[in-house]
């Protein structure tokens, strides 16, 4: 039971987070990529209007993709800069839904991102008026008193940049928010006499997002595509088409639907599981190989009713002697006691999964709570997946009637005359 209980509780935590980790890797990347070969994708409209049609493809979104380097005022971090149609952020996913800060619009609207000095003014405002005017013998006039500008009233200077979607834990790297300016380069940037020269640009922060996965809140950059194309000189150019489709796992099907309509040897796609394969493969391979670990346990629980059997063979010689003196045959005692080991595995299997189910329904419904900054979940994630609980317990009813073939054997091969010999 305790080993059966242990299998079902491992596997639907794990199960959970494989769970959450594909959830995150699809909130932000998309279902299925098409590519071009070469450098020359810039046909994409028809193509993309041609793909909508293709049943099951929710959405088209034409990206340009780049490698930059990003820095702040007090430090700097690389990128994936990533063009896109400001109207095509709302459909990559679930990046609309995990904002942190910011908006979307801002950047077709950059000079409608705030200053994030307006707010430190604004409580300086307030600070100076909580503390009223200075007093008459502190040698302070009035315009001295918690003064941090020349002139207050001078309008700050504006800085015109294009607006950019960064990640919370890049936020967090390059200390900025929403309205901080930060510098983007491009080491293939334009050609000078002495080889490529770096290309810089400022860029306003329009919205901070945040996806719950640690390598795309640290890495992914957006900007509007126009901007994209402009800084990287691909102009009218793209990288390729972002697919979303309604089931995640019919993917295969639709890429199918999508090589035939592009019929040009010229384009190729990559989905979701081909980018990811590795990472669910080990995720795999793990569960795995907890569930034969595990498996081990309830080998050893399953030796125990070798031992009873053993022992009752041993105490009831006297009446398997009677029994097969008055006919019983030699399959008649050993489905006896296969019976008898088959009960006992089949209670402790049944309490076990009982256990194990219950176990998982507490966690599900009270939570276990993490330390975010470590796992990048703040409860245990739990999952309880129906095939999983039936190949748990398959498993341990095997190894339960595997256990009683020997002592039933054992038994049947009692000779009569053994078993009464000394009664």
């Amino acid at each position: 039971a305790l080993g059966v209980t242990a299998m079902i509780v491992v596997l639907s935590v794990m199960s959970g987070f494989a769970t959450d980790l594909k959830s995150k890797i699809l909130g932000a990347n998309p279902h299925l990529i098409v590519f071009r070969y070469g450098h020359d994708f810039t046909e994409w409209r028809p193509l993309r209007d041609g793909l909508l049609k293709v049943e099951g493809v929710k959405s088209v979104v034409p990206f340009l993709y780049s490698e930059v380097m990003i820095t702040s005022p007090s430090n700097l971090s690389g990128a994936v800069l990533r063009g896109v149609r400001a109207g095509d952020l709302e459909k990559m996913g679930q990046l609309k839904d995990n904002l942190r800060g910011g908006d979307f619009a801002f950047l077709e609207h950059p000079e409608r991102i705030p200053d994030p000095l307006d707010r430190y003014r604004k409580m300086l405002e307030e600070i100076r008026a909580d503390a009223g005017p200075p007093p008459a013998d502190a040698g302070l006039g009035e315009d001295d008193f918690l003064s941090v500008e020349d002139d207050p009233d001078a309008a700050p200077p504006v800085i015109q940049a294009p607006g950019m979607v960064i990640g919370s834990e890049m936020a967090k790297a390059l200390h900025a928010e929403v309205g901080t300016v930060l510098q983007v380069v491009n080491p293939l940037g334009e050609l000078g006499p002495t080889g490529p020269v770096p290309k810089a640009r400022a860029f306003k922060v329009a919205a901070i997002f945040h996806t719950g996965f640690y390598e795309y809140d640290a890495k992914f950059v957006y900007i509007a595509l126009a901007q994209a194309q402009t800084f990287l000189d691909a102009p009218n150019r793209i990288t390729g088409l972002e697919l979303r489709v309604a089931d995640v796992d019919e993917v295969g099907r639709v890429r199918r639907d999508v090589m035939a309509r592009l019929h040009d040897g010229a384009y190729y796609t990559r989905d979701w599981m081909d980018a990811n394969r590795p990472l669910f493969q080990a995720l795999r391979l793990e569960k795995i190989v907890m569930f034969l670990i595990l498996c081990a346990v309830v080998l050893v629980a399953s030796l125990n009713i070798i031992t009873a059997l053993v022992m009752v063979v041993l105490e009831r010689g006297k009446e398997i002697a009677i029994l097969k003196s008055i006919g019983a045959t030699d399959r008649g005692i050993m489905r006896v006691f296969v019976t008898y080991g088959v009960v006992v595995g089949l209670a402790g299997t049944l309490l076990g999964s009982a256990l194990g189910t219950g176990i998982c329904f507490l966690i599900t419904r009270f939570g276990v709570n993490l330390d975010a900054s470590i796992y990048y979940i703040d409860r245990l994630p739990v999952e309880l997946r129906g095939g999983e609980v039936a190949v748990v317990v398959i498993s341990a009813m095997v190894l339960c009637f595997l256990a009683a073939l020997y002592p039933a054997w054992h038994a049947s091969r009692l000779r009569p005359v053994e078993g009464i010999r000394f009664e």
